[in-house]
């Protein structure tokens, strides 16, 4: 993104100011948390290492987990192939034998929906979809390891107009056609949110130096008036040999859903850190949604969320709020009868 004053154009430097602190629990409010690790085992093998929990905050304040879920998976560096796969809901294993082979590239996610058995908007489809992404945001750990080299890489095949970061005339497209580098590192450093949001995070180690984590969190409560608030916030973060974490990507997603048909009326983007000048323009795409009802988000981004108007992160940032309705049930659950009595008397 660039602005003229006066004939002449001023770059406008990417966005680079990450979250500092994770909004407080608070009772009513049902909170999603997870978090995918890329982690190279060796030069031709990457391992992609996810975790997630769901809680509820009940009236009394206090924190109840309502399911867990993990995935692992074993990726050829070069192919992208899956050559392991597992994963499991609440410590029983969910059978993704049939995703062996597969790649994480187009048509991965096709493959999970027609192939998997996994309950839509659960802990365990959100993980597994975000396998591919996983696969994007090692390319950076790749780099950084000096087992691919994004000039060398993109090349005489720029990807014109597949995303904001990536769009004609723009910063990153016009360094690599003139033999540069569109690769300037990681962002801005910044504290793993997991040790200050205590029991608002679910048990994740420490990132392994050199390996990628992308870490999510999908806050739903009801307000006054009765309209649901989703806050959906994820970030993309490198670990360097030292031990600092540096931020690659990060959005914050704030939106308003009516109660009955739990139907988008309101939703900003927040772009807070992003690689380009030019990707900041994407976060306008967000306001697509409106008039949409979060179970039509995940099919509505992937069908239409496209080209040089959108972002490839900002698209699984979206995705992820479309699971919001699942988050919602867990709420009205919360406040049935029922559960009151079931959890009185534990």
């Amino acid at each position: 993104m660039r602005i003229r004053v006066e004939d002449t154009v001023l770059a406008v430097a990417p966005p680079s100011e990450p979250l500092v602190e994770q909004p407080d629990l608070r009772p009513g409010l049902v909170r999603r948390t997870t978090s995918l690790d890329a982690v190279l085992v060796d030069d031709v093998t990457l391992r992609l290492t996810g975790s997630g929990r769901d809680a509820l905050v009940n009236h009394e304040g206090s924190l109840e987990v309502a399911g867990h879920a993990s995935v692992e998976a074993d990726v050829d560096v070069a192919g992208r192939t899956v050559a392991a796969i597992g994963a499991a809901a609440d410590g029983r294993p969910i059978d993704v034998a049939a995703m062996m082979g597969t790649t994480l590239g187009g048509g991965f996610r096709r493959a999970l929906s027609d192939r998997v058995h996994v309950e839509a908007g659960s802990l365990a489809a959100l993980l597994l979809d975000e396998l591919p992404g996983g696969g994007i945001i090692a390319g950076v750990a790749l780099i950084e390891a000096g087992i691919a080299r994004t000039d060398a890489r993109h090349r005489g095949r720029v990807p014109l107009d597949v995303c904001a970061g990536w769009a004609e005339g723009g910063t990153m497209a016009t360094a690599v056609r003139n033999g540069g580098n569109a690769y300037r590192g990681p962002g801005p450093t910044a504290a793993p949110p997991e040790l200050a949001c205590g029991d608002g995070w679910h048990d994740a180690p420490p990132l392994t130096a050199g390996a990628v984590r992308r870490r999510r969190r999908v806050d739903v409560h009801r307000e006054t008036g009765g309209d649901l608030r989703v806050d959906a916030w994820f970030r993309d973060a490198y670990a360097e040999p030292a031990g600092a974490e540096r931020v690659i990507h990060e959005y914050r997603l704030l939106a308003t859903v009516e109660p009955h048909g739990l139907t988008v009326t309101d939703i900003v983007a927040l772009p807070l850190v992003l690689p380009a000048e030019e990707c900041p323009t994407a976060a306008a795409s967000a306001t697509r949604l409106l008039g949409q009802p979060l179970v039509a988000v995940r099919d509505r981004v992937r069908a239409s969320f496209t080209g040089p108007s959108t972002c490839t992160h900002l698209n699984d940032a979206l995705r992820s709020l479309g699971d919001g309705w699942a988050l919602v049930r867990q709420l009205e659950a919360a406040r049935s009868p029922r559960y009151s009595s079931r959890n009185q008397r534990l």
